[in-house]
């Protein structure tokens, strides 16, 4: 437990929106030198695509956003499916943890003409749900475990933009112009 206070202090703030204060790889580096086998093994399958329906991660955090991220994908493909009158598979249409909220985000996040700005706008839904899932003891293992996956969708937002975009819309645009020349 003081293993862990010493670590949670030492570390960066986070805050939604904001460039990551450290690499991934460095917070595991640090973090590793704090925690017992046990919560080092939690928090090396800390993923932000997480398997459906597996057993228990060993967190609670981890098993809430588990289960939050697959519901806001499951909304997500309904809500892009509806918008072009697709059919989807009958897990997606019933899938568990069907939130209102989860439902909304979807919704606008279709509803946003601009891509990077819906992902913008599902990375920061993505961020406030994991904020709102922060245990009461602020030195606990699960706040480790926490901290890792706000780090790590504020490492994803990163990756997003306007001109990376741009540039992978163009290779994939003269990609299938050349596939019919």
């Amino acid at each position: 437990m003081s293993s862990h206070c010493y670590l949670i202090t030492q570390l960066p703030s986070l805050l939604c929106g904001a460039v990551p204060p450290l690499r991934y790889q460095d917070f595991l580096d640090c973090a590793l030198r704090f925690l017992g086998r046990q919560d080092a093994a939690v928090l090396g399958n800390i993923s932000l695509c997480p398997v459906p329906a597996r057993d228990s991660t060993g967190s609670r955090v981890l098993d809430r956003w588990g289960e939050f991220e697959y519901a806001l994908r499951c909304a997500l493909a309904r809500e892009r499916a509806d918008r072009l009158r697709w059919d989807i598979p009958v897990e997606v249409r019933q899938c568990p943890m069907a939130q209102e909220s989860v439902a909304r985000a979807a919704r606008v996040a279709v509803s946003l003409d601009d891509p990077l700005e819906a992902e913008y706008f599902l990375n920061d839904a993505r961020f406030s749900f994991v904020e709102g899932c922060r245990p009461l003891d602020p030195f606990s293992s699960e706040a480790v475990f926490l901290y890792g996956l706000q780090l790590m969708l504020l490492t994803h937002r990163s990756r997003f933009t306007m001109q990376a975009g741009s540039k992978a819309y163009a290779a994939l645009y003269y990609t299938i112009l050349g596939a019919y020349t």
